[in-house]
This record gives C-alpha cells, sequence and structure tokens, in this order.
C-alpha cells in the first residue's frame, strides 16, 4: 500500500469531519444522516488503514494519557451512577471522541497540517452562519427574538463561531494572496451571527476571542494597519445597523442578570448540582447523570433535559473530586503545552482557552466535539514542527 497516498486520504477525511463540527446539527447528506458522523466514520477508518500501512504509531503525549485516564474513570463511575443509561451513552461518547483526538496525533505530526484542519473548522462555519442569517430574514425565531441554525440551541451556536474567531485571524497572519482577506471576512460574519444569538455568554466569549488580534496587533506591517483598523470600524457601524434592537437589549442584560437575576434557571440549576455534590463528593453521581438528579434535588419537572450549564460544575457532580481533578490535569496540561510554542501559536491558543473556559462556565460542553477539538489540536500543534516564526512583521 502507499503510505503517503493513505496517509493524505486521511488527512482530506479528517477535514471533512472538522468542517462539518460547526454544523454538525445543521449538515444533512440524504439517505445517510448528519454529515458529521458520516466523515467521522470515513476519518476514523480512513486514518486507522494509514496507521496501519505505516506500520507504527506516535508516542502519546501528555494531553493525550492524561484524557484516557479521564475517560477511563467516567467510566468506572458506571458502578455506582445514579443512570446508567445516561453514563453508557457519556462514555461512548467520550471514547469516539478520544479515537478522533488520537487519529488527529498519528495524521498531523506538521504544523502546516494542523493549519489545514484549523482552515476546515473556519470553512465550516459559513454553513451556520449562513443558514441563521436565511432564518433571520425569514423571521423563523429559535426563541423569542433569538436567531440560531436549525437544530442549534443559540447559545451553542454562539460559543462554536466565537472559537472560530482567533483561528480566522491566525490564518490570516499567516496567509499570503487573497486568502488573508477570505479569513478576515470571516470574522464580521461569525461576530454578526453570534449578534443573532443575542447570547449573552457567547458575546463575552467573543471578546475575549478578539483579544487574539490586540496581542498580535504589532505583527501586522504598519502600513497595514490603518487599512485593517478602518475596516474593523465599518464591521463595526455595519453590525450596529444591521443586527435589529431586541438582540442588543437582551445583550445588554448580562449585568443585571448576573447581579439580580438566575441567569435563565441556570442558578436553580447550579444549586442542586451543589446539593447533590455533597452527597457524593469523591466519586460523583456518575458519568452523565447530572439530569437525571435535578427532579429529584430541586423538586422542579424540566421540559427538557436539565443539564449543568457549566462544564465545570458538570464535571465536577458526575465524576467527583477524583474525575474534576483528572480533568484540571487535562487542561493544565494543555495550558503547559501552549507555553512552548513560538509567540503566535502560543497566542493563538492562550486565546482560544481563555474564550473556551467563559463559554462553558455557562454551557455543558464536556462532552461536545468542539471542545475535544480543541484539545486534540493543541497537543497536535505543540509537537509539530514550527514553521519560521515571523514575528516581527506579517
Amino acid at each position: 500500500m502507499n503510505t503517503p497516498i493513505l496517509s493524505r486520504l486521511a488527512l482530506l477525511c479528517l477535514w471533512l469531519y472538522v468542517f462539518s463540527i460547526p454544523s454538525e446539527k445543521t449538515l444533512m447528506i440524504p439517505g445517510l444522516g448528519g454529515a458529521n458522523k458520516v466523515f467521522a466514520g470515513l476519518a476514523g477508518a480512513a486514518g486507522l488503514l494509514a496507521i496501519l500501512a505505516r506500520g507504527r504509531t506516535r508516542i502519546p503525549g501528555a494531553t493525550h494519557l492524561n484524557l484516557a485516564v479521564f475517560v477511563l474513570w467516567t467510566a468506572v463511575t458506571y458502578c455506582w451512577t445514579v443512570s446508567q443509561e445516561r453514563t453508557a451513552e457519556l462514555i461512548n461518547s467520550y471514547v469516539l471522541l478520544l479515537a478522533m483526538v488520537w487519529i488527529t496525533w498519528e495524521i498531523c505530526g506538521e504544523e502546516r497540517q494542523v493549519r489545514f484542519l484549523l482552515q476546515a473548522y473556519v470553512a465550516g462555519t459559513a454553513v451556520p452562519a449562513l443558514d441563521t442569517l436565511h432564518r433571520f430574514l425569514a423571521g423563523k425565531q429559535t426563541y423569542y427574538l433569538r436567531y440560531a441554525s436549525a437544530g442549534f440551541d443559540p447559545n451553542d451556536l454562539a460559543l462554536t463561531l466565537a472559537l472560530s474567531l482567533p483561528m480566522a485571524y491566525y490564518l490570516s497572519l499567516t496567509s499570503e494572496g487573497i486568502w488573508p482577506w477570505l479569513y478576515r471576512a470571516q470574522m464580521p460574519a461569525a461576530m454578526g451571527t453570534i449578534f443573532l444569538t443575542a447570547s449573552r455568554g457567547g458575546t463575552v466569549a467573543m471578546l475575549v476571542s478578539l483579544t487574539f488580534v490586540l496581542s498580535t496587533w504589532r505583527l501586522v506591517p504598519r502600513h497595514r494597519r490603518l487599512l485593517l483598523a478602518a475596516a474593523g470600524a465599518v464591521v463595526l457601524v455595519v453590525l450596529v445597523a444591521m443586527v435589529p434592537a431586541a438582540s442588543w437589549r437582551r445583550i445588554a442584560t448580562l449585568g443585571s442578570e448576573v447581579t439580580e437575576g438566575n441567569l435563565n434557571s441556570r442558578t436553580i440549576l447550579w444549586k442542586g448540582g451543589w446539593a447533590a455534590f455533597q452527597d457524593a463528593p469523591i466519586l460523583g453521581i456518575g458519568g452523565g447523570a447530572y439530569p437525571e438528579i435535578m427532579s429529584w434535588v430541586v423538586g422542579l419537572q424540566w421540559g427538557f433535559d436539565p443539564v449543568a450549564h457549566n462544564t465545570f460544575l458538570s464535571v465536577l457532580v458526575e465524576t467527583g473530586l477524583i474525575g474534576f481533578a483528572l480533568f484540571a490535569v487535562v487542561l493544565t496540561s494543555l495550558a503547559a503545552s501552549t507555553f512552548a510554542m513560538p509567540f503566535l501559536n502560543r497566542r493563538l491558543w492562550m486565546t482560544i482557552l481563555a474564550c473556551w473556559s467563559i463559554g462553558v462556565s455557562s454551557l455543558t460542553w464536556e462532552y461536545r466535539k468542539p471542545t475535544w477539538l480543541i484539545f486534540g489540536l493543541i497537543a497536535a500543534h505543540a509537537a509539530g514542527t514550527p514553521a519560521p516564526a515571523r514575528e516581527e512583521s506579517l
């Protein structure tokens, strides 16, 4: 078998998988279902074939080992979980996600391959952005005066797009020709979509993402800074004019919700989770079982699965202090990985981790694909051979 060809095929399948992540609830293949599941299967099969043809595997990094231990501990919680069905479902998701992290590690041994997957994610955001715009123009609200691509919760979509902003700007700084402007064009499209979701947490995450532009501003040639600043000002004016006033009013209530409100019942869910944690602080209630105990603890009937709406609390309650410590080790190893990277790469992943941390503080994202994609790409980028850094001027 031709190993280089199989490796390129695996990378292409991986590109399709990453491309479909921002639109996993929107993009469908007739007769096959969700494109993301189809492409995940193709990427897994092609990746495994390429590894077998190569005849060797790469030594896993600290992040991979830490993730594997965390998944293993979550699997162990099946022994005492309050919901074996939910825990089994979460274990299955974790195993598949860990497998994709491993495939990414095996296939992406160089920085250019990591950049190829970053391009896929940024390109993939066009699908939900255009669909959200279409629904807005057609007056199809997801919730009251809030808009999101079909199948998406507005808050999930907002964070999905916020994570793409540092990627797009990073690619604009490391590309040539017309490509930088195409990547920059993605940014106002993503920002406009975030505003249409009227997600307060997503807006904060977006602002954190945009700090990447400021932290790397010195890398832009002086003659181009004025042009970019002017373009940014025009984009801001257009967005303010086009986004409906209802979105701005909802986003503006963030401060009052934090100080006086209940953050759309999130504080009720958090108090219930904390009460459940006190009953099983060391071992937890079982992976994925948070919704199961909410009706018992809070005494309310919900019309939906009452997840934690806070990734860190979700991990703490479901897997106990042991699982939370293991998850903290994963995040610590990821942060440590960024420090060894060149300046631009380091800034990219530090910003993305900060954006993710802010965003998942009001969302349950420990089992979401963007989370594990970020984990896998950081590990691959840290170990990949960096291209010569052009840090003085781009």
